[in-house]
């Protein structure tokens, strides 16, 4: 068994992330007064985020061509964004997360932490995570700021 979490679904609460940070008045301001009031880790999250983001862009390159037409007003051609794209069937990987996925109540009673001496150091955390005191993991409070909790489901792949 393997306790995990979509990519996709990571990529997407990065963005959702990028996106409260361009509203920081509405969303950080309350909680941290200013940027330069923002504890350490916020900006550590933040930084993965654009990090997560920017491998997924390079990773995924996408070669579709924006083609430039020439509009009234404009100096030189425009570029045409409205491309015609084959997506994945996003709500179909949605729904099958649902249908895969433990809910909340069985995670919080049946992952347990092992004693430290039992973990296995794969990739060990980078530094700046260990400035992180009072952590509530039982309510997603990670950041100095709460943050939805990901969707869990087991797999054996």
């Amino acid at each position: 068994m393997y306790y995990g979490w979509i990519d996709s679904f990571h990529q997407t609460h990065c963005l959702n992330v990028l996106r409260k940070h361009s509203y920081w008045d509405y969303y950080y301001a309350p909680h941290y007064g200013t940027w330069d009031s923002a504890h350490e880790l916020h900006w550590t999250h933040v930084s993965h985020c654009l990090d997560i983001i920017r491998q997924n862009l390079e990773c995924n390159a996408n070669a579709d061509i924006i083609t430039h037409v020439w509009k009234e007003g404009q100096a030189g051609p425009f570029p045409d964004f409205n491309i015609q794209r084959k997506c994945n069937d996003f709500e179909g990987l949605r729904r099958w997360q649902e249908e895969k996925m433990v809910p909340d109540d069985l995670v919080d009673r049946f992952v347990v932490r092992p004693k430290d001496e039992d973990i296995e150091t794969l990739y060990p955390a980078p530094p700046e995570l260990f400035l992180v005191k009072g952590v509530e993991p039982e309510v997603g409070r990670v950041f100095d700021h709460v943050v939805e909790r990901p969707k869990h489901f087991y797999s054996s792949w």
